[in-house]
């Protein structure tokens, strides 16, 4: 059981099947995710796969070295609150390291 959570929690198994799905299409014809059907039907499956873990994590016994670590969802909000850290970041270096657009070809 820890490993199927492992693994959908990790998103190993979406992306592998959206691997799948994209190699085994051919050039000329429509993509899997190019008929809005499949792409409604996978974002469905999705979303309930991460409500399941939402769910699935309330009754999973934790052994964690931190206090927090056991709060229920700790580590979702914690992912979340860090991705967004990254992106504020991002935008502080951005202005930083910029350079104007004939930087690397003076005129």
């Amino acid at each position: 059981m820890k490993l199927i959570y492992t693994l959908l929690a990790s998103g190993t198994v979406f992306f592998i099947l959206c691997w799948l799905l994209v190699r085994y299409s051919r050039e000329n014809t429509l993509t899997f995710f190019d008929r809005p059907k499949n792409v409604k039907g996978f974002l469905l499956v999705f979303y309930l796969s991460l409500v399941a873990l939402l769910i699935y994590d309330f009754f999973v016994h934790k052994h964690d070295h931190i206090h927090m670590g056991n709060a229920p969802e700790f580590y979702a909000v914690y992912g979340f609150v860090s991705c967004v850290a990254l992106i504020f970041i991002a935008k502080v270096l951005r202005l930083a390291i910029k350079r104007n657009e004939d930087y690397y070809e003076k005129k």
